[in-house]
């Protein structure tokens, strides 16, 4: 996932430009693909408990981990 995120910021902010015979917009439906691929392939563990989603650039993701869990489950009695 880091080399996708550097891959996205580079398409994004590069100073040196595709030539204008190229494709941007091919480079960036592969970028998605990519990035599709790899939100397919997590293990449902990844999944969010809670997705708060407000119409703003970056919505509000709630996680909760087995280990949160498995230690509320087992702590002292």
């Amino acid at each position: 996932m880091t080399m996708l995120t550097a891959e996205v910021i580079d398409y994004c902010f590069s100073r040196y430009p595709a030539s204008p015979d190229a494709n941007n917009a091919s480079s960036w439906d592969e970028l998605q693909i990519e990035a599709d691929s790899w939100k397919d392939s997590l293990p449902e563990s990844f999944n969010p408990v809670y997705v708060i989603d407000d119409g703003g650039a970056f919505p509000e993701i709630l996680y909760l981990s087995t280990w949160h869990t498995l230690r509320h489950d087992q702590g002292p009695r």
